[in-house]
């Protein structure tokens, strides 16, 4: 081996060296920051309005959505069946995220529910909420868990006194997980006049 040889591969082994501390100590640390940077979205909840009916009859015969939430199929029975939901005191939105339409939300007062005489007492005023995303290229990209926080923050700062809860089916795993990153908590498992369902409470005080 020539003295020539071990020259150069010293000398690359050192290059080698100082190139990795610099991709180490900036490029690596760059890529993490992009990493880390968090994705903000303009979340914005507009009540339904006739005009969106067509568009959540689209959005309720997704396959992803009808898994959990099954409606009429025909259109016209669709319409019927969710008036008389808001008739029954559901307050019904549309969440559009930059202005975009991508997923439904809705809360009621379980005081105006016969349909929750299952549920145990629960302090203070008791709302329900309920909701999906109907655009299926916004699924598991964490808007769900942020436009359901910010609802219940809307819904808090209204009124304090107040106990949020979701009901999902038990087996529904990726909406309980979900929720739980929203701040509910498990409360325990019930039968229903639609079956088995999980009550999640919402515990006010939960980090952000």
């Amino acid at each position: 081996m020539s003295k020539k040889f071990l020259i150069a591969t010293f000398l690359l082994g050192i290059a080698v060296y100082f190139i990795g501390q610099y991709f180490f100590k900036n490029v690596s640390k760059s890529f993490f920051c992009i990493a880390e940077k968090k994705v903000e979205f303009n979340l914005i909840f507009k009540p339904v309005e006739e005009k969106d009916l067509s568009l959540l009859y689209t959005w309720f015969q997704k396959p992803h959505v009808v898994e959990w939430w099954p409606v009429p199929k025909k259109e016209e029975d669709f319409f019927n069946s969710f008036l008389k939901r808001i008739r029954d005191g559901v307050v019904p939105y549309i969440v559009l995220s930059d202005n975009r339409p991508i997923g439904y939300i809705q809360s009621y007062d379980i005081a105006q529910s016969k349909k929750h005489a299952w549920l145990p007492p629960l302090p203070g005023k008791i709302i329900g909420i309920d909701q999906f995303i109907g655009e299926p290229d916004c699924l598991g990209k964490g808007i769900g868990t942020l436009f359901i926080k910010k609802f219940v923050k809307n819904l808090i700062d209204k009124n304090n006194d107040i106990t949020v809860i979701v009901d999902p089916e038990p087996n529904n795993f990726a909406a309980i997980r979900c929720y739980e990153k929203v701040g509910f908590k498990k409360f325990g498992e019930y039968t229903t006049p639609w079956g088995p369902a999980l009550l999640m409470i919402y515990e006010v005080g939960n980090p952000d």
